[in-house]
């Protein structure tokens, strides 16, 4: 018996033991346990939770307005809504009120003015691995009427998922009004051409963030708003524009390409002792509130919306004798009163090269090559300097290179070296072939003829500002245009414009006759 009791309690103090072991490895597992997720991944957990409990919304910034030089809007931005689709609780409340997304779909389409198979196809959209999509944008810059709508929509049937919140719509006032200059947004807000890319950073300002706690429907607490940055609006452009010079130029380019039935017609008007663009004008043009036309490809469409003035170069043609005849001036090749032949064309490297005028212009003057724009007196010129002496005029008026005009895409052009002219693009080049230009170039190397040599950066944006508060007006940055010297002599850009202000009147005379 006593055998008997002394095996019971030794068979107790293991049992004891074992449990005591047992306990012991239970309390150091969950010690260990209760670090890893207080400790080690404590941080990880409680994002995970503050996810879960709070609703995070981006508060748009509202982007900034583009005006002309006397504060006229040409692009604003207005209050609208957008509507967004939480799919996960919306599937969660239509089992709960045994309803169909069908027939969720259906009925949201119809409010929105959608198609309603394009609404479900959205609605029941699946990822790569085959699970249900969770999130949607389903329609953005609505009305507020319409996001009402919704919204009661929701509440009447006890569903949960349908998120409104506030989006912008940018507005060009005036339509095809400098439609090149200002360009166009996409359906983010974000520049995508013209001033709107170019100053994007200034106009698009930055978004805020709103933070509200959840309850078990992941509903919105009334009241309670965790954290609230505030989106700090972009700054207005002002533009150097003027109203009434671009409409002028917008009227004059729109009658050219008309009248002779052309492909596309650009118009500049610039200010040459600033370098600030009044008018720019490009046809055929489009709406920046519908940019993209239902009826052209992608490709038509950027052709659409290029900004010829900027981003296209070409052959000068004639126009760019001024700038030969200035090299011949300042070089010494060529004086006031020299006489050339003009027998209607040269021969040059077993080439023949014609005048425009085939029969020849006889003995001219050299001013009476400009004013007859004589191709065989300009390639005679040509010859004289010889091609590194040009080249030098060409780079000197700023050819070959950008001008640094504030809109995208600027075009450099063709314009070729010493070593790549040949004796007949040396001609050719002369009389304003074989090299190509821009506009902007162009624009700009004139200027400098007109305001005593000085080339200037071409520019569309003055100033850059906000309003404070009190609606004072803050002027953030000015446009500080480079100026840099042509180069070449008071006296030679003075024969050259009293030439070409004797063609203007001359042009001008024959025009009233």
């Amino acid at each position: 018996m006593a055998k008997e009791n002394w095996i019971n309690k030794k068979s107790m103090r293991k049992r004891i033991l074992v449990i005591i072991g047992i306990s012991i490895t239970l309390f150091i597992y969950l010690f260990i346990r209760l670090v890893y997720v207080m400790i080690i991944k404590g941080d990880n957990y409680k994002n995970q939770a503050v996810i879960q409990w709070n609703n995070n919304v981006t508060v748009s910034a509202k982007r900034g307005s583009i005006l002309d030089r006397e504060g006229n809007e040409l692009a604003v931005s207005v209050d609208v809504y957008r509507v967004d689709v939480d799919l996960k609780s919306l599937r969660e409340s239509l089992e709960r009120e045994n309803m169909k997304m069908t027939e969720v779909s259906s009925a949201v389409a119809g409010i929105l003015g959608m198609d309603k198979d394009e609404v479900n196809k959205m609605m029941t959209a699946k990822l790569p691995n085959g699970d249900p999509v969770n999130n949607i944008i389903l329609k953005r810059r609505i009305e507020k009427e319409i996001a009402d709508k919704i919204q009661d929509y929701q509440k009447k049937n006890g569903l949960i998922g349908f998120i409104i919140s506030p989006d912008t719509k940018r507005y060009y006032t005036n339509n095809n009004f400098a439609s090149h200059v200002l360009g166009h947004t996409n359906s983010d807000g974000e520049g995508l051409t013209g001033v709107e890319l170019y100053y994007n950073k200034y106009l698009s300002g930055v978004p805020g963030i709103k933070i509200d706690e959840l309850d078990a429907f992941d509903e919105n607490i009334p009241y309670e708003t965790v954290d609230y940055t505030q989106p700090v609006d972009g700054r207005d452009v002002i533009l150097t524009l003027d109203e009434n010079i671009q409409l002028f130029t917008e009227k004059a380019a729109q009658k050219a390409l008309d009248d002779n039935s052309a492909k596309a017609v650009s118009i500049i008007v610039m200010n040459p002792n600033t370098g600030e663009i009044l008018g720019m004008s490009n046809k055929p043009d489009y709406n920046p509130n519908a940019p993209w036309d239902g009826d052209l490809n992608s490709e038509e469409l950027q052709q659409l919306w290029r900004n010829r003035a900027v981003n296209d170069a070409f052959e000068p043609g004639s126009i760019f004798k001024v700038i030969t005849s200035i090299a011949a001036l300042e070089t010494g090749t060529a004086h006031p009163g020299d006489v050339f032949q003009c027998n209607g064309s040269l021969t040059i490297d077993n080439e023949t090269i014609h005048c425009w005028d085939r029969n020849g212009h006889g003995p001219l003057t050299f001013e009476q090559i400009m004013e007859q724009s004589c191709n065989v007196g300009f390639m005679e010129l040509g010859a004289k300097m010889g091609k590194e002496t040009l080249y030098k005029y060409i780079e000197q008026f700023g050819f070959g290179k950008k001008t640094g005009i504030d809109l995208p895409g600027e075009a450099i052009g063709i314009v070729k070296t010493p070593e790549q002219i040949s004796n007949v693009d040396l001609a050719t080049i002369s009389f304003g072939q074989t090299n190509t230009v821009t506009i902007m170039q162009f624009m700009q190397a004139f200027n400098s003829i007109v305001n005593g040599g000085k080339l200037i950066t071409p520019h569309v944006m003055k100033e850059i500002a906000h309003y404070d508060e009190s609606g004072n007006k803050i002027v953030d940055q000015n446009y500080k245009a480079t100026v840099t010297d042509n180069g070449v002599k008071k006296e030679s850009l003075d024969e050259i414009k009293n030439n070409l202000n004797l063609q203007l009147k001359l042009m001008v005379e024959q025009v009233h006759m």
